[in-house]
């Protein structure tokens, strides 16, 4: 069974690339060529990142607040559809850039949807994405590190008396405690 079997299609907005060629692509074309899959863990993300260069446009008067509202509202909506598992994205779509801008002109138009990127490349968008949930990554990462430590502390401190045979080179060396042995 294909991972892209269970997933909805949306033809709402074809590809700029695809939409050159004389066909769609079959769907093993398609699979191949989408990187969804790759993309699905900085979903949120990428909306929150284009959130945030929507404002910063505002803010430097390049967009007027009426399009702001409107893109940030669908923006919202795809987000909070996406987080209760409403939304399906097939392979239809090259990544979930290309999703979520054809959901934002779905919901509001091309007139203020198509505004969405202004003044950004497709490369800049994927960046502060990868930074993004990095970052949020390297924050779980260490997270769970600093618990580990702590419990190998309160099972070191449980266990100072505890003998144990420590080894040197997979021999047997000399006598210590399973509690400094954690340390």
């Amino acid at each position: 069974m294909s991972i892209f079997s269970r997933w909805q299609r949306c033809n709402t907005v074809s590809s700029l690339f695809r939409s050159r060629l004389a066909k769609e692509f079959d769907d093993r074309t398609a699979r191949f060529h989408t990187s969804v899959v790759e993309d699905l863990r900085m979903f949120n993300e990428d909306i929150d990142g284009t959130m945030a260069h929507d404002i910063m446009l505002h803010e430097q008067g390049i967009m007027e607040e009426e399009p702001l509202k409107k893109i940030l509202g669908a923006l919202q909506e795809i987000k909070d559809e996406w987080n209760n598992g409403e939304l399906e994205i097939g392979a239809e779509y090259e990544d979930i850039h290309e999703f979520i801008e054809a959901r934002v002109i779905e919901k509001i138009g091309m007139e203020a949807g198509g505004a969405m990127h202004t003044g950004r490349s497709r490369n800049d968008q994927v960046m502060v994405d990868m930074k993004m949930v990095t970052k949020k990554e390297m924050l779980a990462i260490a997270e769970n590190v600093l618990n580990l430590v702590k419990i190998m502390c309160e099972l070191a401190d449980k266990h100072t008396e505890t003998p144990m045979v420590y080894y040197t080179h997979g021999q047997p060396a000399t006598v210590g405690t399973f509690g400094h042995y954690l340390l």
